[in-house]
């Protein structure tokens, strides 16, 4: 657990997968969250050839390597790197709420909702 000035706990991460299908959250993300050009390379490299990375498994949306999964994928830590993890969370999460649009089907407890949201714009 860390102790930085910013915790406010963990990324209220729904679940949904959308973020490791890699091009297109990259794509979307990106540009909302400053990703540089070499995390943006690996990100590319994570690649399985269809937009999804090759750790990512579908059957359960879960990665394969979860504790060693690189700095890209590790929210909580780009927050508190951050000098404002309650804006790198909301910037995240409205990201997620981009990039779910986009799947109409997803179940709606997967879903990132206003009132999530609404949460780190106090």
């Amino acid at each position: 657990m860390s102790t930085s000035r910013y915790d406010i706990g963990a990324f209220p991460c729904t679940g949904c997968g959308l973020c490791c299908q890699i091009q297109g959250a990259i794509k979307q993300l990106g540009p909302l969250s400053g990703v540089s050009k070499e995390l943006a390379e690996l990100a590319a490299s994570l690649d399985r050839g269809d937009g999804t990375c090759r750790n990512y498994e579908e059957e359960t949306r879960k990665c394969r390597i979860y504790d060693d999964r690189p700095y890209l994928c590790r929210v909580k830590e780009q927050a508190e790197n951050s000098p404002s993890m309650r804006a790198t969370y909301l910037t995240f999460l409205r990201g997620c709420q981009s990039l779910q649009k986009n799947v109409p089907d997803l179940a709606p407890e997967l879903r990132v909702t206003d009132a999530l949201v609404s949460q780190y714009l106090r």
